[in-house]
């Protein structure tokens, strides 16, 4: 299929087609449920195509829906995520890099927010339309930390760069 130099998705705007990345990116946009975080969409041309204009401006329009809090629901997932890593850096003697947090609210001074959020589709996961946020983190800079939203605005995963959107088990989060 010829993609769309641009595409226009209800409630959410434009989304140009960049044709070296064989994706579609929208203009930044601000996310209240991150504390008014700027960042932009982006997606695979397939997606479009397989998921449809319709489910994807759900998604977004959820995700960008001020009732919704990802900090505070992603808080206790992260901070377990931060503690497991902390446990192995002593058991390996590098724990004393992490500080020890006396609250999991202060997790997010660790943590860098992404401003790409992925819109992903994949018939596997049930014909859902995901978002999926990286986000850079001090115990893990190989790999970072991942948050993934079923629907935009459900959190489903809290896990690693480089893992699958969602766990095997159904959790939120898999300890280490």
């Amino acid at each position: 299929m010829q993609e769309m130099s641009e595409v226009s998705i209800p409630g959410v705007g434009h989304f140009a087609f960049e044709e070296v990345w064989d994706e579609y990116t929208s203009a930044d946009v601000v996310v209240p449920g991150f504390g008014g975080l700027e960042g932009h969409f982006y997606m695979a041309g397939n997606v479009l195509d397989a998921a449809g204009l319709d489910r994807i401006g759900a998604a977004i329009t959820a995700f960008l829906s001020p009732r919704v809090d990802f900090i505070a629901h992603a808080t206790p997932y992260v901070f377990q995520q931060y503690q497991d890593w902390r446990t192995i850096g002593q058991e390996e003697g590098w724990g004393e890099y992490l500080p020890s947090l006396s609250q999991p609210e202060l997790v997010w001074d660790l943590v860098q927010i992404g401003n790409e959020f992925q819109i992903v589709w994949d018939e596997t996961f049930g014909g859902e339309v995901y978002i999926k946020v990286a986000c850079s983190c001090e115990w893990d800079v190989e790999d970072g930390l991942i948050l993934v939203f079923k629907g935009g605005s459900s959190l489903c995963t809290v896990g690693f760069g480089a893992d699958a959107l969602l766990n095997k088990d159904g959790s939120i989060y898999q300890p280490l």
